[in-house]
């Protein structure tokens, strides 16, 4: 007698699926006169810890399988069932890799592209000589999304490309520019890669904030009198009253706008094949309580630029 095919089930820690046996289903605590047989998950994805194959008990004995034997039945049902890709070829396995390389400089070039064209047209005047412009926003999305890495190469590039074109205040205003930028979106982007969840984005953008404001007044306080030719005593009294809230305000722009742009711009980057789809095919809900918090803040960000620039 032939032994009928067999059934796996995956066994998740705990939980209990229902399985299907020759296209009819039956439930852990319905069987009747029914062997399982419990194999550990040898080639099996990290979350799945066996496979349990259910036969009828008086075909028990003949259908006992070694271990190598179910080696090669688990890899072949990973594949099929959790899309685990065949192990590639070295000619593809680096064809993949030159993909993935045009991929990242094409993304680069396009966050260099994107972040300057929105630094020009979105330069908005808050206090005395300084300006605000959501440039930070898109490298910051960089950042999350391909690495600190990324935020700092295309933060020095256009950082260049300002000072050559728009910018007034030469190299300085450049170096100020770049550690600006970089002590938020490096800072965010550095905590988010560590732990890729809606609390990991959460703590990354609020450190970057915090880290952006005390690095800048530093600066400002090293940097500022060099090219705005004032004494660092009038600089010490200009940190409290001009510069902390000028950061303050430009760090809760950033990090409201990059929170609530992450995940359109993932999905439409997704969906051009520009970035890998995740593992989980789950949608997230979408918090709103957070969503609110960033769009209070953004309120209230612009009605402060508009009271500083006498319009209301």
């Amino acid at each position: 007698m032939t032994s009928p095919r067999p059934a796996p089930l995956i066994y998740k820690r705990g939980v209990a699926e229902t399985v299907r046996i020759r296209y009819q289903q039956y439930s852990l605590d319905e069987r009747r006169n029914w062997c399982v047989f419990m194999y550990p998950g040898i080639s099996a994805p990290a979350e799945i810890s066996g496979f349990l194959c259910v036969v009828p008990q008086r075909q028990a004995q003949t259908y006992k399988r070694t271990k190598e034997e179910f080696s090669l039945l688990s890899d072949l049902y990973c594949r099929k069932q959790e899309k685990v890709p065949a192990p590639q070829s070295a000619a593809e396995s680096e064809e993949k890799k030159m993909s993935d390389k045009t991929k990242k400089l094409t993304s680069g070039a396009m966050l260099c592209a994107i972040a300057y064209v929105v630094m020009v047209i979105g330069r908005v005047p808050v206090i005395l000589f300084l300006k605000y412009d959501p440039k930070d926003v898109i490298i910051t999305l960089g950042g999350l999304i391909w690495g600190p890495g990324m935020a700092c190469i295309v933060s020095a590039v256009v950082s260049l490309i300002e000072m050559f074109t728009v910018s007034d205040t030469g190299i300085i205003g450049c170096i100020m520019n770049f550690i600006s930028t970089c002590s938020f979106a490096c800072t965010a982007a550095f905590i988010y890669k560590k732990k890729r969840t809606l609390a990991g984005a959460v703590v990354g953008l609020l450190t970057g904030a915090v880290v952006m404001t005390a690095v800048m007044l530093l600066w400002n306080y090293l940097i500022t009198p060099l090219y705005m030719e004032a004494t660092r005593e009038q600089i010490v009294s200009m940190l409290p009253t001009v510069f902390l809230p000028f950061n303050l305000l430009k760090a809760g722009l950033n990090a409201a706008f990059t929170f609530l742009l992450y995940r359109p711009v993932i999905t439409g980057l997704r969906k051009a094949g520009l970035v890998e789809t995740s593992g989980s095919g789950k949608s997230k809900r979408i918090p709103w309580g957070l969503v609110f918090v960033a769009v209070r803040i953004i309120i209230t960000c612009v009605l402060f630029i508009l009271s500083m620039n006498g319009i209301i």
